[in-house]
């Protein structure tokens, strides 16, 4: 009977460790399964691109800015007067620096006559400068002075003609504004002193002149 027993339980039990053993155990789970498909790398941005179209240079930005003349050059001048009525015509040949200019010219400076509408040749003034020069940019700040002989013209206005006398000029500001042709500036003398005393002596011929205006090349 004991043999009987141990028959019927020896199935049983081997059915029992049977069932205890996992056949195959389940593979590990791949992380791609869990996290899902990998985003494509994105190329990476460059670093010139992310500061935007505004820091980029422009063209007016690489245009090469006017500078101021140097060497030598010349001034035509315009100009009129509001305390004697007058009018002129200057050239001066000079040479410029950075900060100085060194001219010599002449100006032909007509007087209005006596009567309304009297127009008299005037004085020819011969004529050496110096000015000092403060360039700002596409303007250049100046003074000048000038000095030489004041030689009438006319006798109309009971002076011989010929006489030689002295001529002054004094610019204590002047403008000079630079323009995109090359070696071209306008100029701008808007408190002009000037002095043509072409007689002297008892009965002197005395004219003081405020003037403005310009062209430089």
């Amino acid at each position: 009977m004991l043999a009987a027993l141990l028959l019927v339980a020896a199935p049983t039990h081997a059915r029992a460790d049977r069932g205890s053993i996992d056949p195959d155990p389940p593979q590990a789970t791949r992380a791609e399964d869990v996290t899902g498909p990998t985003a494509p790398a994105t190329p990476a941005q460059d670093s010139g691109s992310t500061t935007g179209s505004s820091s980029r240079p422009t063209a007016d930005d690489n245009a090469p800015r006017p500078a101021a003349r140097r060497g030598f050059g010349g001034e035509v001048r315009l100009f009129g007067s509001v305390h004697r009525p007058a009018f002129g015509l200057a050239l001066a040949l000079d040479y410029a620096w950075r900060r100085a200019a060194l001219a010599v010219g002449a100006e032909l400076n007509p007087y209005a006559g006596e009567g309304p509408g009297d127009l008299v040749p005037g004085a020819l003034h011969l004529f050496a400068s110096g000015e000092h020069r403060i360039p700002i940019g596409r303007v250049v700040l100046r003074q000048r002075f000038a000095v030489g002989p004041a030689i009438l013209l006319t006798d109309a206005l009971g002076k011989p003609r010929g006489a030689v006398g002295l001529f002054l000029e004094a610019v204590p500001l002047g403008l000079e504004i630079l323009t995109r042709a090359r070696r071209l500036a306008v100029t701008l003398d808007a408190f002009t002193l000037a002095l043509s005393a072409p007689v002297l002596g008892d009965a002197p011929l005395v004219r003081y002149q405020y003037r403005a205006g310009g062209l430089r090349f």
